[in-house]
């Protein structure tokens, strides 16, 4: 009963084992043929090498939302730059003169606040020139939003350091609306270097 029971065991043992052995795979026979396709099966292919999670492809998927992204970074800096033009236009329109006074004020034309304008003429100016002592200058007025009617204006004549040493008083009369005056202000004094205007009247009946 002994040597039963062992051999019992014995197969048992024999049984349990076999159950999680790998079967051995049958022989291929020995020819060209077989060989080339076992050489086959064990080589990988092509797909297979690039690993499960790379499909096919996949360089060219990742270089699209790139794409995309600089593409939208473009149109956004193109638009914002078109905005920041078209606000700034906006400005310089606005803070440009939008009537005549006012361009003719930049040019350094001077209102009276009634809507007559004068200026020292400094281009295209056609006063003589003055020998043997003394000062000329051109003075301008128009009659621009209304008739100018009559003119009066005095001057300080101003030596080299700017005291004033004399005095002129210019008048016209019947001055109309648009109409544009230069006149010729004049000192005799050898001593004379600049003048300053210190009154300027233009009294009209509309």
């Amino acid at each position: 009963m002994g040597e039963i029971d062992s051999r019992l065991e014995e197969l048992i043992r024999e049984v349990e084992g076999g159950r999680g052995a790998v079967p051995p795979s049958p022989r291929q026979p020995h020819s060209a043929g077989g060989s080339a396709a076992a050489r086959s099966a064990a080589r990988p292919s092509a797909g297979a090498a690039l690993g499960p999670g790379r499909p096919p492809g996949g360089k060219g998927a990742r270089w699209l939302p790139a794409f995309l992204v600089l593409l939208l970074c473009n149109l956004l800096s193109g638009g914002l730059g078109f905005w920041m033009g078209l606000q700034q236009a906006r400005q310089m329109d606005t803070a440009s003169p939008s009537t005549p006074t006012q361009q003719l004020q930049r040019q350094g034309w001077q209102n009276d606040g009634t809507g007559v304008l004068y200026r020292w003429c400094s281009l295209d100016c056609h006063a003589p020139r003055l020998f043997g002592g003394g000062l000329i200058r051109e003075f301008q007025v128009r009659c621009l939003e209304r008739p100018c009617g009559n003119l009066t204006m005095e001057f300080e004549v101003l030596n080299a350091r700017g005291q004033a040493i004399d005095r002129l008083k210019l008048q016209e009369t019947d001055l109309h609306w648009g109409e544009e005056r230069r006149f010729y202000v004049e000192s005799q004094n050898p001593e004379a270097k600049a003048f300053r205007l210190i009154a300027f009247v233009a009294r009209a009946r509309v």
